[in-house]
């Protein structure tokens, strides 16, 4: 039920249509606010599942929503394979830009270390630290979130181990628990069954070192057993494939299409991330697994 409104401005949040609630509400509280125009920044667009409507929407502004400011939207994406995702409807009204920015290099990471240097208390560093850190955030796609957290996670191993300098032996030690802790970080939420899933790929990839990929069937086929193992009623073929498919959107797997001669098409899954670092964040945030495990 709509109830109208005593005072025009004073829309009510539920019963109108998004063009409604864009013309009464966000348009003049932007004209007013920011009357300069609005930047709209969309991190990780590839993963928006509307991400189309949106954009045709946003591009449409001026023109179809009549305002007077102009609109701008950001789309950040690692995918660069992205922009062909993006129907030609949207491609004609937003006339896209593409911008690509490369990987940060090592003397950049340790640029960007040195000023989080402040960090730690005068004299604890060793002089490897930081060329160490950058090193291996460079090999890792030169990521430098990544290289950030080894920083910290090396001063937090030195300082629960009782060492006054921290060491590039610090550093190597971090290294392998960053990749548990990126890990837990992109599975964090995700329902049981999609861990099990993924801890039914990691067995099966240890038992196959020769295969990459396995396809659907083989992974479901495993995880029945795992997801009995753990006395927990295992998830049909169809919402197994479903949430596989969600592994892959938020980048744990990759996925692909198979032409199988006389089996048809399939589709096979492999993990993106290392193995062991995967098995053991997968086990660190599932009780369900600590228990199969012995942990």
């Amino acid at each position: 039920m709509n109830a109208k409104a005593e005072n025009p401005l004073d829309v009510p949040y539920q019963g109108l249509s998004a063009e409604h609630y864009r013309d009464q509400k966000l348009w003049p509280v932007v004209q007013r606010e920011y009357s300069g125009g609005l930047v709209v920044i969309i991190d990780e667009i590839d993963k928006h599942g509307e991400v189309n409507e949106v954009l045709y929407t946003l591009s449409r502004t001026q023109s179809k929503d009549d305002v007077d400011f102009p609109v701008v939207t950001i789309g950040i994406s690692n995918d660069i394979e992205f922009k062909g995702e993006i129907e030609s409807r949207v491609q004609s009204t937003l006339q896209p830009e593409h911008r690509t920015f490369t990987p940060y290099e090592e003397d950049q990471l340790i640029a960007i270390l040195e000023n989080r240097r402040d960090a730690f208390y005068d004299g604890v560093l060793d002089d490897e630290v930081i060329p160490t850190t950058a090193e291996l955030a460079a090999e890792e796609h030169g990521d430098a979130r990544r290289a950030v957290r080894l920083f910290r996670n090396a001063g937090e191993i030195a300082d629960e181990e009782g060492d006054d300098i921290v060491t590039a032996n610090h550093v190597l030690e971090a290294d392998e628990l960053v990749e548990v802790e990126l890990f837990m970080e992109m599975v964090k939420g995700t329902p049981l069954s999609g861990k099990l899933l993924l801890f039914a790929l990691t067995r099966l990839d240890r038992n196959n070192p020769e295969k990459e990929w396995f396809r659907t069937s083989e992974i479901h086929e495993v995880y029945q057993t795992v997801a009995r193992d753990v006395e927990v009623e295992p998830k049909g073929y169809n919402r197994a494939l479903e949430l596989l498919n969600k592994h892959v959107t938020t980048g744990v797997l990759e996925s692909k299409k198979k032409e199988g001669g006389d089996q048809g098409k399939f589709r096979s899954y492999s993990l993106q991330g290392d193995v062991e670092s995967t098995r053991t964040g997968l086990i660190n945030s599932t009780p369900e697994l600590q228990t199969l495990m012995g942990w």
